[in-house]
């Protein structure tokens, strides 16, 4: 990290990275506990500067565009709250400077924008918390460690940022709050650090990882009311980046996880993703998490990087300064290590003013020797002369630790196997206290106790390790090659000690070399004998003690204890040459003796008790301590099988059952077959299967002494093929192809075809091509073979279909108003009747005009023909009238096929009088009103009534004329 008093030079352009400065470069949320139910949300959002785009929520002038947030319970997909309380408005925006200050930096345009929301929220309590969630596009394009969208224009990902709070019912808790914003650009090839930590106003313990970002909207959708966890997921890594290594360059970017100190070397410029997640620990369970998101800009900064090797969580991050990362612990002697860059000399300042002017070095690497023990604050600078003349200096801090005088050792004694090793330890620390071991046992174990006691479970040779520290940060190692001596193999077998005879005792101790063993003792009744070998005679039935004791060439003294048993003269069981038993009974044959060590048949049974069904010898040894008895016998019983022999064959085809059933004895036996329902006691059975489902067939075979056996097998009945004509069409002198639809289940098939017409064979393909030549009916047969050879056949009769004679309507037809007509089409030869408008009956009935279309289908040809229907439908009153007497046109009717009903006929004269009314059709007007014949001049008349088309209603006026 860069000190803040620092000069240097930095030449790069950052305009290419920074082009689209409205765009999201980061993102956070916090909360706050404000007691009971109610939390304070905070959303920190990081975008480019921008002097025309404003942030989400911030256009007075547009009320719909609003920062939007989702608030779920645990990993629920349903928001918590409605539209209106999941978001909120602007509440500050602040512009943010680089984390590097440097005078020899060239003035840029990057910039950072910070927007801050904040809002109250009251969430119920639950078991489950609640995930807060914050969606949007857009990040900047040619992010390089993130794979673009699909779709080929390279549109990178969108962004999402989320945290996690617990159930208020079980944690009231508050989030943790990061103490640094990131730089917003780093130096190519130099080393980076930054202080990447949060505070926890609760006291929790923290926890820090690098996280895969999250992906969100689209630029289709930048901004949504809903905000939704289903279906989130991470962004993908564009290689070689991963979560191992988001920014490449060695050492790739890590993070402590317990002080969340970032650090890395990167090696290329450009647009870069980082995800860190904070995870909250309280008494050891984790009970929360918050992530940042955030873009780093990698660019060339020609500026010295002073810097040398620190030991890690030391480096404190408002200082700058860390502690060297070796301690001197054996001399004052120290060798500096300089891990600098872009720099061309340097000065060291040791911190040792007693040393005068050795104090202060410009050598790369130089050597110091210090005067005195402590702690030394070392200052390194590295400079860089620019072409201009001037010269850019960088300087960093280091604290080294002089504590000579600090030895590691301990002490430790030869063992065996599966016996304690004690382990001392012997270090010395001249101006500390030892504080730490790490023992390392050459076997895989370790311990971290000052003196260990550890146990090996094999011989050999161990290399120990102990690594101390003590309170000085001294640390040093020693290691002791540690033996463990064999342990001899007992492997005495005692031989078996029969009462009066002699045996002798091998000890069969092994030891693997280059160990050896050098004494044999034995020790027993008093006595003892050296040697490998024993011979002891024992006399009576006591059990004698025994000791074996041996000394290897290592001095290490085993020993082993024995018993010697004395096992007396065997008396076997006593069995007979022969036995005999009935079909199913049982021989019970047990032989057991307390004496014997085993029991072995002739087939390999080891039991003593045996429960015996089937005929023939049995031989049994019997092995005791002194000898073996070897016996044997033979078992007779009734011996009756049950079988038969059948052939598979197709449905239909009689089955002939062969009785093959076997006996022993002379008997006279009895049958039962069995076949469904079927019962029969014949020898031997014949029987016809209908179907290809076969029924299980069972022969039940009975002697005279009431034994029985039965067996039960399952013929294969192999299916007839199936047959189907669907030859609907044949017709005279046209080609038809007769593919018969043949039905055979898997896995059969068919083999072979045989076609004949009227008795004569004419083809032995599947299919047939037929030309009817007359109207006659032709008797087709086809048969059909599968590949079990089963043979069926079937006949068709065929004829060709005649041609068809058609009914021929008139062009047109008239009808009255209410009338309808029946138009009938039907043919028997017909097979089906189309009519334009979607009838397709043969016969109908019409009661409207138009003309109609239909289509008669004969199996051969399709007829076709049309008509017009007119009709008369109308309302009609005369112009004129005579009501003179004589006879003729004295009266005015209102006349029209169309009336069904009249309502009303009213007639008036000229000066609106209403003269005449009726509504009864036949009734008419007679030029009279009131009785007195009127004017021959013009009249007016209106009428209602109700029509036969549908019962509708119509209704007219007019003029007309009385005439004298």
């Amino acid at each position: 990290m860069l000190s803040p008093k620092i000069f240097g030079c930095l030449v790069f352009n950052l305009i290419s990275l920074l082009g689209y400065s409205s765009h999201i470069v980061g993102g956070e949320i916090q909360y706050k506990h404000l007691g009971g139910n109610r939390y304070q949300l905070i959303f920190k959002i990081y975008r480019d500067c921008s002097s025309t785009t404003r942030f989400d929520g911030d256009y007075p002038s547009n009320p719909d565009n609003k920062f939007y947030f989702g608030i779920f319970q645990g990993n629920e997909t349903v928001n918590v709250f409605s539209e209106n309380f999941r978001s909120v408005n602007l509440k500050s925006k602040r512009t943010l400077s680089s984390a590097i200050v440097h005078s020899c930096l060239q003035p840029n345009n990057s910039c950072v924008e910070e927007g801050i929301y904040e809002t109250i929220v009251e969430l119920p309590r639950n078991d489950m918390g609640y995930t807060i969630i914050h969606q949007r596009c857009c990040r900047n394009d040619a992010i390089l460690n993130i794979q673009p969208l699909d779709g080929g224009d390279n549109t990178m990902p969108g962004f999402t940022i989320r945290c996690y709070i617990p159930p208020i019912n079980i944690f009231a808790n508050n989030s943790p709050v990061f103490r640094n914003f990131p730089p917003i650009f780093i130096c190519r090839d130099q080393p980076f650090y930054f202080d990447h930590g949060a505070d926890d106003m609760d006291g929790d313990s923290l926890r820090y990882f690098l996280s895969s970002p999250l992906d969100g909207l689209s630029q289709d959708e930048p901004l949504s009311a809903n905000q939704s966890i289903s279906g989130l997921k991470k962004v993908n890594w564009e290689l070689p980046y991963s979560i191992d290594n988001v920014l490449g360059g060695s050492p790739a970017l890590a993070i402590d996880s317990y002080t969340g100190f970032l650090s890395c070397r990167p090696n290329r410029n450009g647009r870069f993703v980082v995800s860190v997640l904070v995870v909250e620990y309280r008494n050891g369970m984790a009970i929360d998490t918050i992530n940042r998101d955030f873009q780093f800009n990698v660019v060339n900064c020609d500026i010295p990087k002073a810097d040398m090797p620190f030991l890690p969580g030391t480096m404190n991050p408002n200082t700058g300064v860390a502690a060297y990362l070796y301690t001197f612990c054996d001399t004052f002697f120290v060798k500096f290590k300089n891990t600098s860059s872009n720099s061309t000399h340097y000065k060291w300042e040791f911190g040792d003013p007693t040393k005068g002017p050795l104090n202060i070095s410009r050598d790369f690497e130089p050597v110091h020797t210090y005067s005195d023990t402590g702690v030394y604050t070392v200052k390194l600078y590295a400079y860089k002369v620019r072409l201009s003349g001037d010269t850019c200096v960088d300087s960093t801090t280091r604290y080294v630790r002089v504590y000579p005088r600090f030895k590691v050792l301990f002490s430790a004694h030869n063992a065996f196997p599966d016996s304690p090793v004690y382990f001392k330890d012997l270090t010395t620390s001249h101006y500390g206290i030892t504080t730490k071991w790490e023992w390392n046992f050459g076997d895989g174990n370790k311990s971290a106790l000052r003196h260990p006691t550890h146990t090996y479970s094999n011989s050999g040779m161990y290399k120990v390790k102990l690594v101390a520290t003590d309170n000085k940060f001294c640390i040093d190692d020693t290691s002791f090659q540690l033996t463990i001596h064999q342990r001899p193999k007992f492997e005495v077998t005692l031989q078996k000690f029969c009462l009066g005879e002699e045996t002798t005792i091998r000890a069969g101790v092994k030891i693997s070399s280059p160990d050896s063993l050098i004494l044999y003792k034995w020790s027993f009744q008093d006595e003892e004998r050296i040697g490998p070998d024993l011979s002891y005679k024992i006399v009576n039935k006591t059990p004698v003690p025994v000791q074996l004791y041996v000394m290897t060439d290592k001095g290490c003294p085993f020993k082993k204890d024995y018993m010697i048993i004395p096992y007396p003269k065997p008396v076997p069981p006593l069995l007979l040459d022969s036995y005999f038993v009935k079909c199913n009974e049982t021989l019970f044959c047990g032989i057991g003796d307390p004496y014997a060590v085993r029991y072995k048949w002739h087939d390999g049974i080891t039991d003593s008790v045996r429960y015996l069904t089937k005929p023939g010898w049995y031989k049994v040894t019997i092995t005791y301590p002194c000898e073996d008895h070897i016996d044997s016998f033979r078992l007779y019983h009734n011996y009756l099988k049950s079988n038969f022999q059948f052939e598979n064959k197709c449905v239909g085809d009689t089955y002939f059952f062969i009785n093959t059933s076997e006996t022993r004895l002379t008997s006279k036996l009895r049958y039962k077959w069995q076949i469904g329902t079927i019962v029969d006691s014949s020898f031997n059975l014949k029987f016809q299967f209908k179907d290809a489902m076969p029924l299980k067939v069972k022969l039940i075979v009975f002697d005279t002494y009431g034994c029985s056996d039965s067996i039960i097998k399952t013929p294969n009945v192999f299916p007839l093929p199936q047959f189907d004509f669907p030859f609907d069409k044949v017709c005279l002198g046209v080609a038809t192809l007769l593919k018969p639809r043949v039905y055979l289940a898997a896995p059969y098939f068919p083999t072979t075809y045989l076609w004949k017409l009227n008795g004569v064979e004419i083809g032995l393909d599947s299919v047939y091509l037929h030309t009817a030549k007359n109207y006659e009916p032709q008797k087709f047969s086809l048969a059909v073979r599968t590949d079990k050879g089963c043979i069926d056949s079937t006949i068709k009769w065929i004829r060709a279909h005649t041609k068809p004679k058609p009914i021929k309507l008139v062009d047109s037809f008239f009808i009255r108003c209410a009338d309808s007509v029946l138009f009938d089409i039907s043919d028997s030869l017909a097979l089906s009747y189309r009519w334009r408008d979607g009838n397709t009956s043969g016969y109908r009935f019409i009661n409207y005009p138009g003309k109609f279309y239909f289509a008669i289908e004969y199996p051969c040809e399709t007829f076709k023909d049309s008509f017009r229907l007119h009709n008369s439908c109308t309302i009609e009153v005369p112009r004129a009238f005579t009501p003179n007497g004589d006879g003729n046109n004295d009266r005015l009717y209102i006349r029209g096929y169309a009336i069904k009903e009249l309502l009303s006929f009213k007639i008036y004269n000229r000066q609106g009088q209403l003269l005449y009314f009726s509504n009864n059709l036949d009734e008419g007007w007679d030029g009279y009103y009131k009785g007195e014949a009127q004017n021959a001049e013009s009249y007016f008349y209106t009428y209602e009534a109700i029509t036969h088309a549908n019962g509708t209603r119509a209704s007219g006026e007019g003029q007309l004329l009385l005439l004298r």
